[in-house]
């Protein structure tokens, strides 16, 4: 996230001056620099915000939000006297507006506040915003979008908001696309982030969370909602460095889509304490990658992925995935057992690939394993058993390259296995060796 710096900015006749604080980070210097200028900007405390902790400041925020786009000039939360309060929300119907925000600054909600921002439009933003921390809102979300697209929000803070940031379509807003959020914190809320659906022409699409730290929410960390739905939603990125349940989540990740199909979700940390359940979701092509992780017997209770094609790579010290960059997915239903671990033997790889059930002989069974390592020029495969099983052979191997990654250059390979059972196989566990490249 880079490094929060001490810096005076603005005319010195302002005497302004921001201090230490995690909000700040090095790679955005130059551009804040450009616009902390009071002289062309529009501070909310100069269009009649107070900023005591008790006077509603929404009707003032609303026209300082008129007047910047008018003038065609950021606007500014400086640091107030003890926080922003609001009763209503403050709207943002026009991607022609610039926000910034002096680390400290904060919105707490009032008494019958709902959204804390509501950014309601169908255009394209390409701007970026640094908000206030935003505290309080457990009547409706931190951030609420409908509609938005390109734009990115940085955010210190959220905390203690039913939905800390809520994606939404209705009918009016049917797509919101390729918006980018970036912060420290989501802590305390009901659901850290929400994705809500409408209908099935519901898409939201591509769009990226990159947060150091969510825990202590009482519902869920990453919620898909749309009950049975099957909406566009897909090709988003969840970047979390921790992902703690702190023993009150029920859920980190939980989807009652019909299906939710290709997004990524990578952990550094996936933590314990999620009270129902880690990974509940049921989809085609999900990508799930850890870092670090509980023991393998803990991810197996909380991970139960329904459907093809969902990948859990890189599960890191702590369970038996360590160092390898091959893993397997069957098409059950069920998880179990399933990080029984294999190990690398110089570039030959021990995967174990579960059967939930009795395979007859004659009846294939498809599965998949992902290889980051692999390119287009040394992408030759060979399978075989391994320990003396030789109950199957494996009929089609295939190559599905795609792109991921957050930079969206990176060329992954998902491989198509399909084995054919020589003789009846009991359900359990099979080892067979991996070679990647000539």
């Amino acid at each position: 996230m880079g490094y929060p710096l001490n810096w005076t900015v603005g005319d010195d006749s302002a005497n302004q001056t921001l201090t230490d604080d995690d909000h700040l980070y090095a790679s955005h210097i130059n551009e804040i620099r450009q616009v902390l200028d009071r002289n062309n900007l529009v501070s909310v405390l100069d269009v009649g915000a107070v900023g005591d902790g008790v006077t509603d400041d929404a009707t003032a925020i609303n026209n300082a939000i008129t007047e910047a786009i008018s003038a065609k000039k950021p606007l500014y939360f400086p640091q107030p006297s003890v926080k922003y309060l609001i009763k209503s929300p403050i709207v943002v119907t026009s991607s022609d507006l610039s926000i910034i925000s002096d680390p400290n600054a904060e919105i707490i909600a009032g008494a019958g506040a709902t959204d804390c921002f509501q950014i309601y439009t169908t255009n394209n933003f390409y701007t970026t915003w640094w908000l206030p921390r935003i505290n309080g809102f457990s009547s409706g979300a931190g951030i609420h979008i409908k509609g938005a697209n390109v734009l990115k929000i940085n955010i210190d803070l959220i905390v203690s908001c039913h939905d800390g940031i809520l994606l939404e379509c209705d009918d009016t807003y049917t797509t919101t696309l390729d918006n980018v959020f970036v912060g420290e914190v989501i802590a305390l809320c009901n659901n850290a982030i929400t994705m809500r659906a409408y209908d099935a022409n519901s898409v939201m699409q591509g769009h990226t969370f990159d947060f150091n730290f969510i825990h202590g929410n009482t519902e869920k960390a990453i919620f898909f909602d749309g009950s049975g739905l099957d909406p566009g939603v897909n090709n988003n990125i969840f970047k979390i460095d921790a992902l703690e349940g702190s023993g009150i989540t029920p859920y980190g990740v939980y989807s009652n889509y019909g299906s939710l199909n290709v997004n990524k979700f990578m952990f550094d940390a996936f933590l314990a304490g999620f009270v129902a359940g880690g990974i509940l979701l049921t989809g085609n092509g999900n990508f799930i990658s850890f870092n670090a992780s509980p023991a393998a017997a803990e991810i197996n209770a909380l991970c139960d992925v329904a459907g093809v094609g969902n990948k859990i790579v890189n599960l890191g010290g702590g369970s038996s995935y360590i160092g390898s960059p091959i893993s397997a997915v069957t098409t059950s239903n069920n998880l179990a057992g399933f990080n029984s671990g294999y190990k690398l033997i110089s570039n030959n790889n021990i995967i174990r690939l579960t059967l939930g059930e009795t395979l007859t002989a004659g009846s294939t069974k498809i599965f998949y394993i992902f290889n980051s390592l692999l390119d287009r020029s040394s992408n030759y495969i060979t399978v075989q058993p391994y320990n003396g099983n030789k109950a199957c052979v494996f009929t089609a191997i295939q190559d599905e390259s795609y792109t991921a990654g957050v930079d969206g250059n990176t060329v992954k390979h998902q491989i198509l296995l399909r084995l054919y059972a020589i003789e009846n196989m009991a359900a359990g566990n099979y080892d067979f060796l991996v070679k990647v490249g000539y």
